[in-house]
């Protein structure tokens, strides 16, 4: 994998993130849908039982109402008169007058001992119950219904002449009308352990089977269409009649319709919910179209020029976009960019091509005459000395001494001719390892077996300069496959180097070594140096090492280069390291084995 990409890509983490993200909001969601329904559960029970304490207050009202428009009738004189008279049709008239203007459904008017003197129209078809002139109020069940009867006596100089009895559905229609809501709200009233007055949608459930509200918070109720639905339930205490028994309250509240607003929360929550992961993940898709995807072509494209020299020319992504994104203007321009550089590469490897084949051409047209001219001066030369010089007696000082000019002569085109002779098979050769058209000869090789027969070889030189020089093999360092000759010139190249930038008595060590999964060989010398400023050139074709403005080129320029495309023929690598007066180090790297 391209090292300048990464494993982990930025697409891969806004998928991450996208992911974490959602497993956020489902997390948050389930969160906020149980504290919702917690807090929904908690808000609900407080309303309830306001809704009792306000519903206690109501009937509590009605009762104190009632009972004191019962004293009141009581008290009024005409009463008495009818009763003190024994007038029954009066009595009758007056109970139904004040029966129209009394919220109570009977009146009964009876004597001292408790005999019915008259009653009010409606109390003619209802049978007057049992009357306990002791229980001043007193509760009467009937079919889930529930009335209440006032027994107010009618005093006459303190001495009680009569009773007025006062009849009234308990609580009254207005408290019911207040918090009846049909399958929402209800109420129901319960006495000795029996529903009495009950709400009129909820006499048409199964309430009344249900028994009494001992400690329940919650009941299903069978509705009149069959169906369940669950209700909360609050019960509070109401007013006890004179027996001493506690009338009990139930308020009974549907879950449904009372969360129904809450319900519309969580939705609206849960539509936000999903709206922003819509919106998480359409970014999360123009970014990996429109960032990541053309981000990690130029990493890619990068990554192909710092190794290959060349990027593709066509994009893998749509340039059109570039018009309303930078990502994308910034893509087409580094494709306008590459392609003007493959361009510009194209031309500059035609002209390559052309100047390495008219090299070619040159040199091999060069070197027939070269080889003729060489054979030919030294044939020359050979029959100088074979047959002029017996000739010319000893004390012939002049023929003599144009003999001997004509020798040097010899010697000197003898001599530029081998070295031309030499440039002309340098050109050659790194026009065949730069075209790729050179022949290997790879085989297992022995390095520190190479290195002996390089130091052999040069064996001359180092006594012609007066050099020492050291061999140091470090142990453990297996066979490396390459081409031995070849190896073997650019070793002889470095020691050559060494040896002609040495001075008398100095010394070149050559030493190497296994580190990690390659074979180092290094040749250090105690010369001249090389100056920072020249060590990048010392590569290139035709740059040469000169001491002075008049030193003569020593070599050909192309020793170096060669060398630099053998090693990486094989592979490896090459490097020098160089202190101006303290000598050079030329390494070079090739790859074991596996």
């Amino acid at each position: 994998m391209n090292k300048h990409i990464p494993s982990v890509s930025l697409r891969n983490q806004l998928m991450l993130g996208l992911g974490v993200t959602i497993i956020l909001c489902l997390a948050i969601a389930f969160l906020f849908v149980t504290v919702t329904k917690s807090q929904v559960k908690k808000i609900l029970d407080d309303d309830l039982d306001k809704m009792a304490s306000y519903v206690a207050g109501l009937v509590e009202s009605d009762y104190e109402a009632k009972k004191g428009q019962a004293h009141q009738l009581a008290q009024e004189n005409a009463l008495r008169v009818v009763l003190d008279l024994n007038l029954p049709a009066q009595a009758r008239t007056l109970l139904d007058k004040q029966q129209e203007d009394s919220p109570f459904d009977c009146l009964w008017l009876l004597d001292n001992n408790g005999r019915n003197v008259a009653s009010s129209k409606a109390g003619e078809s209802i049978l007057l119950p049992p009357v306990d002139a002791s229980r001043p109020a007193s509760f009467l069940p009937w079919d889930q219904t529930l009335s209440v009867i006032f027994v107010n006596p009618i005093r006459q100089h303190e001495e009680t002449v009569g009773y007025l009895v006062a009849l009234s559905a308990f609580p009254g229609a207005r408290v019911f009308k207040r918090i009846n809501q049909e399958y929402d709200v209800g109420m129901a009233i319960w006495h000795s352990g029996r529903p009495t007055s009950i709400s009129s949608w909820l006499r048409r459930t199964d309430y009344a089977r249900l028994g009494a509200p001992a400690g329940r918070h919650e009941l299903a109720l069978t509705l009149q269409n069959g169906g369940k639905q669950k209700f909360m339930t609050t019960k509070f205490p109401l007013v006890q009649d004179s027996e001493g028994l506690a009338l009990e309250g139930e308020l009974v509240r549907s879950m449904q319709q009372a969360e129904h607003p809450f319900q519309l929360v969580n939705v609206t929550f849960f539509a936000s919910l999903v709206m922003i992961l819509i919106c998480m993940a359409a970014f999360s898709r123009f970014l990996s179209v429109q960032v990541v995807q053309p981000i990690r072509e130029l990493a890619r494209n990068a990554d192909s020029i710092r190794i290959k020299g060349y990027a593709e020319n066509n994009p893998k992504f749509d340039t059109k976009t570039a018009k309303r994104n930078e990502v994308a203007a910034l893509y087409r321009s580094f494709f306008d960019m590459v392609k003007s550089q493959n361009e510009a590469r194209a031309k500059a490897e035609r002209a390559e091509k052309v100047k390495t084949d008219f090299l070619s051409v040159v040199s091999h047209e060069l070197r027939t005459p070269m080889t003729s001219v060489l054979g030919f001066t030294k044939m020359n030369r050979k029959r100088l000395a074979d047959h002029i010089y017996p000739r010319i007696g000893e004390g012939e000082d002049a023929p003599l001494k144009v003999v001997r000019q004509i020798e040097n002569n010899f010697d000197i085109i003898i001599s530029e001719g081998t070295r031309l002779t030499d440039l002309i098979n340098d050109v050659l050769d790194l026009a065949k390892l730069e075209s790729g058209a050179f022949e290997w000869n790879m085989r297992p090789v022995d390095v520190e077996e190479l290195l002996r027969q390089s130091l052999a070889a040069c064996t001359s030189l180092f006594i012609d300069k007066d050099l020492d020089y050291r061999l140091v093999v470090k142990k453990g360092l297996p066979l490396i496959k390459g081409d031995y000759d070849k190896l073997m010139q650019v070793v002889i190249n470095f020691l050559s180097n060494a040896i002609k930038f040495t001075e008398a008595g100095g010394e070149v060590v050559c030493t190497t070594y296994r580190d990690g999964g390659e074979a180092i060989v290094s040749i250090r010398d105690t010369g001249i140096g090389i100056p920072e400023e020249e060590q990048a050139l010392v590569f290139e074709r035709f740059h040469q090492r000169r001491e002075t403005l008049t030193d003569k080129p020593q070599g050909t320029g192309l020793g170096l280069p060669i060398c630099k495309n053998i090693i990486e023929a094989h592979g490896g690598r090459i490097w020098l390291e160089s202190e101006p007066g303290k000598g050079s180090t030329f390494s070079f790297a090739i790859p074991l084995p596996e």
